[in-house]
């Protein structure tokens, strides 16, 4: 099996620009722990980085739950994602085996991959997959 029989293809990103309250907002309404950063290119999505909802945990007061209705608006809200978020996260590519995928998340103890080919993000596969 390939990683592209198992990731997901319709990905929810965020620009590196995006604040945290807003990357906050979009994981707790879609559901989501991870969200890939990209910056977007002329050919697709160029992967800069990914963000988690433990490194959202981190970037927010220690009293402050980032995936509450009600976040209050403070300095911390507004740093960027670029602050927060892994840089060259350990990427895979959409022809490797499922197996070497699994492999690469037990080994770095990561929960998901994205998924790159020709510099492109084309999918995510995570621990669930």
């Amino acid at each position: 099996m390939l990683v592209s029989m198992w990731m997901t293809r319709e990905l929810v990103t965020v620009d590196a620009g995006a604040t945290v309250a807003a990357a906050a907002r979009l994981m707790a309404r879609r559901q989501i722990r991870r969200l890939p950063v990209v910056e977007s290119t002329a050919t697709g999505p160029r992967l800069v980085g990914i963000v988690s909802s433990t490194d959202l945990y981190r970037a927010f007061p220690a009293d402050v739950n980032p995936f509450a209705a009600d976040v209050p608006d403070c300095a911390q809200t507004r740093v960027s994602v670029l602050h927060v978020m892994h840089r060259e996260p350990h990427t895979i590519a959409p022809d490797a085996p499922l197996e070497e995928a699994a492999v690469v998340m037990r080994d770095r103890k990561i929960g998901a991959l994205p998924v790159v080919r020709d510099g492109r993000l084309v999918g995510l596969v995570t621990e669930s997959d």
